[in-house]
């Protein structure tokens, strides 16, 4: 195993790569918007998203502040049981109320896995000296987290065709199990904090400005267009452009399923491609590759281009989670760490908070293309802009 998955002799990343499998049992995922429809509208959906959305926000570098201070491992065990009552109160919502407080409480438990999971593994590997072997066992836990989202998703779709309840209930045992790893995980004694009010304030202020440290400012724009993008792509924006394209809850599960398989041997090399084409190669191709992505998607809606626009998105996602999570950690200390990784997730939400609730018009069927224009123009916008902006800098240095 250690051949496959480096670092495996170390517990905790061992138990790392068991709880990357059950966090990522995203049986929900083709169909929960398919499931929602059935009892409220497309726009209380994104009324449902957008709160929900809204109050993660409010927990995120909180969160972040917490598993810093009280300890990773804690954080995420909270983050799970939350996550178990939110899929229970959700396969029991009728009304627009109940999927309101399930959403809510779900996003809760995201915000409480939100960057300490990442920080736990990186610690982890610190505390054994072994932090250099991080960019090996994020790229192999990208490639577990493909690997199980594929499966669930393929399971997914086959339970939603079954009963809409299914899939949820499948998620509930997984979350159930991911709190069973955990507890024969230890919090690594690295730069412990004693948790205290007035630390708390100065760890989220200090925490957050690390985002915008001198050696993480080449990288914020590509780092908040990642996350930002990623964000609006998934959710209602993923489900709805699934069915824009002629696809189910159940076929877009299928589907779902066989564009990841590619994803999962790229997450897998991610450190070799990293080491041969380096990060700011790696920065350029995949802005190029989303602008390109939403651009086809706003010319032609058939099945195949769907099938295409999915395979894409995908792959780049699973380059750009693991880069993205590889640079704060490498330009982040410890005991800040899973703070600026809760805070660039915490920025990147806003923008589609702000699409789910103020435009979720945007969201239907007829709008997408309009949608997906704006995200070629803002993509195109910004990839040129690193583009003449690096070889301005080359130029200043080369004179």
């Amino acid at each position: 195993m250690k051949k496959y998955f480096p670092s495996f002799d170390v517990n905790n990343i061992r138990l790392f790569y068991w709880l990357t499998l059950f966090v990522n049992g995203w049986f929900i995922l083709p169909n929960w918007v398919f499931y929602f429809r059935q009892f409220i509208s497309q726009g209380q959906v994104g009324l449902v998203e957008g709160v929900a959305v809204l109050i993660g926000i409010i927990m995120e570098v909180p969160s972040g502040v917490l598993a810093d201070l009280l300890g990773k491992r804690k954080t995420i065990i909270l983050g799970s049981l939350f996550q178990v009552i939110s899929c229970l109160t959700l396969i029991n919502s009728t009304e627009f109320i109940h999927f309101l407080l399930g959403n809510s409480i779900m996003f809760i438990g995201f915000a409480f896995h939100s960057g300490a999971t990442e920080a736990l593994a990186y610690d982890s590997l610190k505390e054994k000296k072994k932090s250099d072997k991080y960019p090996e066992v994020i790229g192999k836990s990208s490639s577990i987290t493909i690997a199980a989202t594929l499966i669930s998703t393929v399971v997914g779709g086959y339970l939603y065709g079954l009963s809409p309840t299914y899939p949820f209930y499948a998620w509930t045992v997984f979350l159930a199990l991911s709190v069973i790893v955990l507890s024969f995980m230890n919090e690594p004694k690295v730069d412990t904090v004693k948790f205290d009010f007035r630390n708390y304030l100065t760890h989220l202020k200090e925490g957050t400005a690390s985002l915008f440290n001198n050696n993480l400012r080449p990288y914020l724009l590509p780092m908040f267009t990642f996350a930002i993008f990623i964000k609006l792509y998934q959710g209602i924006v993923r489900q709805s452009t699934a069915a824009y394209f002629g696809y189910t809850g159940e076929t877009f599960g299928y589907l779902f399923a066989a564009i990841s398989i590619p994803a999962i041997y790229i997450s897998f090399k991610f450190d070799k491609l990293r080491s041969r084409f380096g990060d700011n190669r790696l920065i350029m191709f995949s802005l190029v590759s989303f602008t390109l992505a939403f651009l086809v998607s706003a010319l032609t809606n058939n099945m195949l281009v769907g099938a295409l626009y999915y395979l894409v998105i995908n792959s780049i996602e699973n380059i750009t989670k693991p880069l993205t999570s590889t640079i704060i950690n490498e330009h982040t200390d410890s005991s800040h760490r899973a703070t600026t990784l809760s805070t660039l997730a915490l920025f990147s939400q806003i923008p589609y908070i702000i699409l789910t609730m103020v435009f979720a018009y945007m969201t239907e069927t007829q709008n997408l293309p309009t949608l997906f224009w704006i995200y070629v123009v803002i993509l195109a916008t910004i990839t040129l802009k690193r583009s003449f902006g690096k070889k301005y800098h080359y130029y200043i240095i080369s004179n």
